[in-house]
């Protein structure tokens, strides 16, 4: 900020020898407020949105114009500038945005909620859409999820994807099931598609949902589903690099801060997360700590609602920026006993959309360094 912006004093007179102004000092107060949401100094102040500039800024100029351009220039220019700074660094802000939707066992039905969410995104303007985990399909047994499977060359699910991602130039990040050779258990991966349609990134879920909790809540995860062996190394997106996991993944911080090590700017975890969980606190405080832990952005889209008598999906997909503000968020089921937690989550499709401003991440970093003592303990 400027020194004219840090003075205390009012201003009383110009400098060029025109009379007092006294709307000078309003000036003053009005424009050293936005110039410092503009540059954007203070990485814990407010992000200064679109709708911010369009309402506050504009609005401003075109009321105050006639009335002190003449009385005090600097403030102008220093406006004119903070402005033009302004302006350059919303070119290099993308938005994503975060599907919702319940998924049933019907690929067929899937895509189409999946197909829904494009739009929606489209019309958002988002860059990139990230969809949930077992995006193609919930299934009520291991057996029927057998059934269900298809290797990503003929599935139908799959297929409409890359078909929509070409036609509208839209990378999709998305949860899906893959067959496993011998045919007794399946993958649960998550799989890039790129703007031309092409499958280009593909990561297996490390880390398998085995839990029984007092509420009756039974899953294993592990008697139907094959862990992965690998990380899928940070690839470059639209948005920045791109570090992809799963759900339950969640639960673990070394594997998110080994990606922050490999260089991921943003990390997303597509899931299906549970209602007892989710109503514990558990989604929030996670999504959020592994933000600020690793200084990213951490995007989580999610399935909602009933998929069938054995799966109810909390939602509440979200996407958290570096310093762990939530910029984007959608409904979710907040009681156990929800007759149709798809209505109760205030629809079955649904998207939150949230900028992905890497200036921000790099002032996060710069500006509070975490340096770990390994001469102490061992680097995780």
């Amino acid at each position: 900020m400027s020194a004219e912006c840090q003075s205390e004093h009012e201003y009383t007179a110009p400098e060029r020898g025109l009379p007092p102004n006294p709307d000078a000092p309003s000036l003053k107060n009005s424009i050293c407020p936005l110039t410092s949401l503009l540059t954007d100094r203070d990485i814990t102040s407010p992000r200064a949105p679109k709708e911010f500039l369009e309402r506050n800024l504009f609005l401003f100029v075109d009321e105050h114009r006639e009335k002190v351009w003449d009385s005090r220039p600097e403030y102008w220019e220093l406006l004119s500038n903070s402005m033009e700074a302004f302006l350059r660094r919303r070119q290099k802000i993308k938005s994503s945005a975060a599907g919702q939707f319940r998924a049933v066992a019907s690929l067929t039905r899937n895509l189409e909620s999946c197909r829904n969410i494009i739009t929606k995104t489209v019309a958002a303007g988002a860059k990139i859409l990230f969809l949930p985990e077992a995006s193609d399909y919930i299934p009520i047994s291991a057996s029927e999820s057998l059934k269900l499977v298809k290797p990503i060359e003929t599935s139908e699910f799959v297929l409409g994807l890359q078909e929509s991602a070409k036609q509208h130039k839209l990378p999709i990040c998305v949860g899906i099931h893959e067959p496993v050779a011998g045919g007794e258990k399946v993958k649960n991966t998550c799989i890039y598609i790129d703007e031309d349609g092409v499958v280009r990134q593909r990561y297996q879920k490390l880390h398998m949902f085995d839990v029984e909790l007092a509420s009756g809540v039974v899953l294993t995860e592990s008697r139907s589903v094959e862990p992965g062996k690998s990380i899928t190394p940070p690839f470059d997106t639209p948005i920045g690099k791109l570090g992809m996991l799963i759900c339950y993944d969640l639960r673990f911080p070394e594997i998110s801060l080994q990606h922050r090590r490999l260089g991921a700017q943003i990390i997303s975890y597509p899931s299906a997360f549970t209602l007892p969980t989710g109503n514990a606190g558990h989604w929030h405080t996670l999504l959020r700590a592994r933000a600020i832990e690793t200084q990213s952005y951490v995007i989580a889209p999610a399935l909602v609602g009933v998929s069938n008598s054995k799966r109810k999906s909390y939602g509440h997909s979200i996407i958290v920026d570096p310093w762990g503000k939530v910029l984007g968020e959608c409904k979710g089921v907040d009681t156990e006993n929800a007759e149709d937690p798809g209505e109760a989550a205030g629809g079955e499709e649904d998207i939150c959309v949230g900028e992905i401003d890497l200036g921000v991440l790099e002032r996060v970093r710069k500006e509070m360094l975490l340096l770990r003592r390994t001469d102490v303990y061992v680097e995780v």
